[in-house]
This record gives C-alpha cells, sequence and structure tokens, in this order.
C-alpha cells in the first residue's frame, strides 16, 4: 500500500510504534523525525514530530541516493530520484543499520544506530577504528553491533507514496532503566469470557499501538490497564500480549515465544491448557522464567466449556510432563469465598512484601479461593497472604503464595478482583479492586513482578547439589541478573556456547565499562562455591605483551580472577574460580576496555555450585 497525502498521525505512529517495539525502545526515546525534504511540510508528519516533541529533518534525493543501502528499488527511484528511503534515511541521520526495512501497511520501516560524539571524533585521528564509512561497501561491522543499542539507534519509516519518507532517531534508554523485564500477559486463554477483562490493552501484542506514552489507566483500555500502565512507566519493562488464537510456545521462533520473556503473567485462564502448552511453561520456569497466576473461585467457568481457573490451575500443577508430583508445593483450593480481607505476614526482608512499590499489608477476596501448601514437596513454597484467623505458619488458608522451580520462580493470587482496576471495554461488569482501601493489591501485584523479574533474592540450597545462580546461559534474557545495557543479547554477531543467548561486554573499541552481575546467597556449612563459566576473548588488538582491555571477576569484593586481550582465543575456553565463605555476595564481571582498538568478552554457561 501507499500513504496517501493526508495520512494521519496516529497512522505514522503505529508504524513507528510497532518498529520500535522490535528493538525494544519506545516513542520516548526518539530523538530527530526526518524525511525526504518534500515531505517535511505535510501535515502528518509534522503533527507527529510536534506532539512527540522531536526535532524535524528532510534529506534530498541525492543525499539518499548516496547512501550504501541493502535493498533498492527501481520503482522508488523513478518516484522520488532515489533508490531508498526508509534505509537510506535512517543511515543518512545515524550509523549503523540494526534492523532492515519492515513494510506495515502503507509504511516502511528500518532502524540503525549512532554512536556518541566522543565515538564519531575518535574516527578522524589516532588509530583506525576498524569501521568503514557508510559509503565504502562494508554495511555493518557486525563483530561489533551488539543488539539492541548501544548508545543511540535511528529509526526510520519510509511512506512510499510521491516518494516520502519518515526517519526517527531515537536514544538509548536512561541507565536507570537499562535493565529492561520483559512481561507477556496472556489473552489466549478466554481471559475476556464473560464479565472478565483480564487485558492491559486491547492492542496487541504491543499495547503502545493504544497509546505510546500512558499517563494513567484510561490510557489504555482494560481492566488489568492500572498494571500495565503502571509498570510502563516505571522505564523498566517491556509489555506485550499474546493475543487470543495463539499457542504458548518455549524455545520456538516466534517472536510471542516465552523464551523472550522474563515474566509470564495467566489472569484467571479459562480454557485448558494443552499439554505442549504445561510443558513450554515449566519449562520456561525452570529454565529461570517467572510465572505469575491468578485464579478465581470454583465454579468460575465464564466461557461455559467446562472448566474454570481453579481446575485449569491443577491440570498444569499434576498433569505437565515435566515434573507432576506437586512442582510448586501448592495446590488451588476448589472453595468460594464471598468476602474477606486477607492479612500479610509481617514480611521482613520479604521482596515482595516490602518491595519498591511499598509495603503489602493485606489483600481482597470478592469470591475467590486459597491454596493448600506442601513443603514436603518444595521447601521454597511461601505463604504471604493469608485468610483472617489462619496460621500464617500452617498449610492451609493461604490467599498469595510464592515459590520457586528449577531456576525459576512462581506466584499464584487466589482472586482476580484485586488486580481489577475497574475499566475496560463497555459492556463487563468490572470492579475497582486495585484501589480498594481494604488491601494494597497495587503494591502486592507490582512488587511480584518485580521479584518475579529476578530482582529480588535467591533461595539457598544445600551443599553440593544446588544451582545458586538463576538464569544461568541467559536463555531468559535478564531475568536473575543486573546488566549493562545490551550486554545480555541474541546477537549473531558472536556465536553461543550453548543456546541463542550469551553475555557479551564491551567490544567497542572505545574507552568504554560493561558489568554483569548476580546477587546469590552461598549456603552457611559449605565449603565456599566453584564458579564456572565459559570465556570467549575476541580482540582486534595485536600485542603480545600489553594488556590494554581487561574482565575482572569478583566476589566479596575481592578480585578471584582478571583476563585481558592477552587471553584471545578462536573459542570459549572453560574457567573455574573457588568462591569462599557463606552468606549473601554478589558475583561480578567488569569489562573496561582501552581508548582505540576493540576487544569483546563473551560469556556463557555461568555457574555457581557449593561446595560440599
Amino acid at each position: 500500500m501507499g500513504a496517501r497525502r493526508g495520512r494521519t498521525e496516529a497512522e505514522l505512529s503505529a508504524a513507528i510504534v510497532a518498529a520500535l517495539a522490535e528493538v525494544h525502545a519506545t516513542t520516548a526515546h526518539v530523538r530527530v523525525l526526518a524525511t525526504l525534504d518534500r515531505r517535511a511540510a505535510e501535515d502528518g508528519v509534522r503533527a507527529l514530530a510536534a506532539a512527540h516533541g522531536w526535532e524535524l529533518k528532510g534529506f534530498t534525493a541525492t543525499e539518499l541516493g548516496a547512501q550504501h543501502v541493502l535493498e533498492k528499488s527501481e520503482r522508488v527511484a523513478a518516484a522520488v530520484g532515489t533508490p531508498s528511503v526508509a534505509e537510506a534515511a535512517a543511515l543518512a541521520a545515524g550509523d549503523e543499520l540494526i534492523l532492515p526495512k519492515r513494510v506495515f501497511p502503507g509504511v516502511t520501516v528500518a532502524v540503525a544506530r549512532g554512536f556518541p560524539l566522543r565515538h564519531r571524533a575518535a574516527t578522524s585521528q589516532g588509530r583506525p577504528r576498524h569501521r568503514a564509512p557508510i559509503g565504502s561497501g562494508r554495511y555493518i561491522d557486525h563483530r561489533r553491533c551488539k543488539v539492541l543499542i548501544r548508545s543511540r539507534a535511528v529509526l526510520a519509516a519510509a511512506i512510499l507514496a510521491a516518494g516520502a519518507a519518515l526517519v526517527a532517531v531515537v536514544s538509548t534508554p536512561p541507565a536507570s532503566a537499562a535493565v529492561v523485564h520483559r512481561v507477556l500477559f496472556d489473552n489466549s486463554k478466554a481471559e475476556t469470557a464473560g464479565n472478565a477483562d483480564w487485558i492491559i490493552s486491547t492492542s496487541q501484542p504491543d499495547p503502545l499501538g493504544q497509546n505510546a506514552n500512558p499517563s494513567s489507566e484510561t490510557s489504555w483500555t482494560g481492566a488489568l490497564s492500572a498494571w500495565g500502565v503502571a509498570l510502563q512507566r516505571t522505564g523498566a519493562y517491556s509489555l506485550k500480549t499474546l493475543p487470543a488464537g495463539n499457542s504458548i510456545t518455549y524455545g520456538g521462533s516466534g517472536a510471542l515465544d516465552l523464551k523472550n520473556f522474563d515474566v509470564f503473567v495467566m489472569p484467571e485462564p479459562n480454557v485448558l491448557l494443552s499439554e505442549a502448552e504445561k510443558t513450554a511453561i515449566m519449562k520456561f520456569i525452570q529454565a529461570g522464567g517467572g510465572f505469575f497466576l491468578i485464579v478465581d473461585h470454583t465454579g468460575s467457568d465464564r466461557n461455559n466449556d467446562g472448566y474454570d481457573s481453579v481446575e485449569i490451575a491443577n491440570d498444569l500443577l499434576t498433569n505437565n510432563g515435566v515434573d507432576n508430583t506437586s512442582p510448586f508445593g501448592f495446590s488451588v483450593d476448589s472453595n468460594d469465598i464471598s468476602s474477606e480481607n486477607p492479612v500479610a505476614i509481617s514480611g521482613g526482608s520479604d521482596p515482595v512484601i516490602n518491595g519498591p512499590y511499598g509495603r503489602v499489608t493485606g489483600s481482597i477476596i470478592r469470591d475467590g479461593s486459597t491454596q493448600t501448601l506442601n513443603k514436603s514437596a518444595n521447601a521454597s513454597v511461601k505463604g504471604l497472604v493469608w485468610r483472617p484467623g489462619s496460621s500464617q505458619s500452617g498449610t492451609t488458608g493461604a490467599f498469595f503464595t510464592t515459590s520457586t522451580f528449577g531456576s525459576g520462580r512462581v506466584a499464584v493470587w487466589g482472586d482476580s478482583s484485586p488486580i481489577d482496576d475497574g475499566t475496560g471495554q463497555s459492556g463487563n461488569t468490572l470492579y475497582d479492586g486495585w484501589n480498594d482501601p481494604a488491601g494494597t493489591n497495587a503494591a502486592l501485584a507490582l512488587n511480584a513482578t518485580e521479584w518475579l523479574a529476578g530482582t529480588g533474592g535467591t533461595t539457598p540450597g544445600s551443599c553440593g547439589t544446588t544451582q545458586l545462580l538463576a538464569n544461568t546461559g541467559f536463555e531468559s534474557g535478564s531475568t536473575g541478573w543486573s546488566a549493562g545495557s545490551g550486554v545480555i543479547t541474541n546477537s549473531s554477531s558472536q556465536a553461543s556456547h550453548a543456546g541463542s543467548y550469551k553475555a557479551w561486554l564491551d567490544g567497542y573499541g572505545t574507552t568504554h565499562t560493561d558489568t554483569l552481575t548476580q546477587t546469590v546467597t552461598i549456603p552457611a556449612g559449605c565449603g565456599g562455591a566453584t564458579l564456572s563459566f565459559w570465556l570467549h576473548v575476541d580482540t582486534d588488538e595485536t600485542t603480545t605483551t600489553t594488556a590494554y582491555d581487561k574482565l575482572t571477576v569478583t566476589a566479596w569484593g575481592t578480585t578471584l580472577a582478571t583476563y585481558s586481550n592477552l587471553n584471545a582465543s578462536s573459542g570459549y575456553v572453560q574457567k573455574s574460580l573457588s568462591v569462599s565463605g557463606s552468606g549473601s555476595t554478589a558475583i561480578t564481571f567488569t569489562g573496561v576496555e582501552g581508548t582505540q582498538i576493540p576487544t569483546s568478552f563473551v560469556l556463557d554457561d555461568v555457574t555457581l555450585t557449593p561446595k560440599a
């Protein structure tokens, strides 16, 4: 399709939002909007730039035609005098393409990145940067192109009608939001059946398609919009929805496959999961993912298919193909409690009760169910919110429960009323439990999401048998880890030791520091722990005597080992280090790169095993 004159701001914005989502960015990161000079005066383009405060630029057909691009079109050249607009405009405004042209209705989109001014200035003096200019025939130096965005990126959206091009320069998210937690909300199991509206937005899979800069729960349409907007506004979350008609998968190639997310939220499912879907969820958790399950009361079969959320949950727990013997240490009770205000445990340092979004004192039940705990099946299970009068050290009457399984984490909530914000699609009978003063439901939902995403404490294990690190192979993205922007990546420019993801520190060829860290607890009574990892040092340095670029490994604030460009090898080499002591410590990898020649430190399959 071609964009006709008068294309609206909303139509142009939808394409930009979709493209930004592919590089885990939002319109908040856009800095410049550029277009073929003849189109800069169009109302839709001007309105879009003005609405977001973007600088508006224009390039001549000659300037665009001088760019070295992947795809050239004779039709476009005949119309506007240049064989490319999307990719050419991105390169004219930036430096390196990281997302080739994507085609949307009436719009094509490409994403490029640039470098900070100090990098640009350095390319014209001193030692060569090992990076050719745009017109030289080398399209991208893929070895150093870290996905997603190393400094700033350029988004180019080309409107293919009368030769218009639209380009946006996007900057890296601020350092405070460098680690983005990826959350997938399920809508594949009839979560909007009957009076339910358990979605964060009607725009699916990307809620930013409805409003890219939400300010309140009404910015998005859905009874869970308050939850979604609260996460979005932190700048530390990337949210998606699995739409109706899709299947839950893990380890596949789809963009909505669980391997691409840190947390999976299932809000009151009303369709029985398939065998493959149950296995996918269990393997996702086992590999380090966070699973947030919200159920309702017995008999809450909203779509009248013979199964309610309680039955669906228990089927997952007992018939999943991975562990059918109470894997999380709880079962969901078949009961219906009409109205109570459950009470939270005293909490202490529990990251869900005393988390970054406030202290949790209790919740609400407005027709819900409870859980029964089985600590002999899973010692990590913990009831956090209990029915009034229940023994908080017992096994019955839990209303909000957490647990761990493999390297992952699980939370279950016995009622959908607390997450209902009272807004949503017309025709539904909704209740504002999110803001009900009888509970601290917002804090409970948000703290639990944060903990599930991997920012809470770890669970100590027994000596010699338990893996202390979460997400050892990085296949669940940043789950369990704190890392600089772009460090944990599935970029094909550096091979993984196993799987698709790895941690890639440095590789810029300029003064730079990258860090990768995870806080763990080494059990008391053990003889310390063994830190093992696979390391690939890839460098363009030619010296055999000087360590210009270094990777330092620390625990307890003490250096365990240091590697440098002098340790370069053609592939991965396994390293093993001894970590003494017990208690909580941070395992930290710090890569420090010198001023000119690039060195990459690539880590994979990092484990920490207590010594017997």
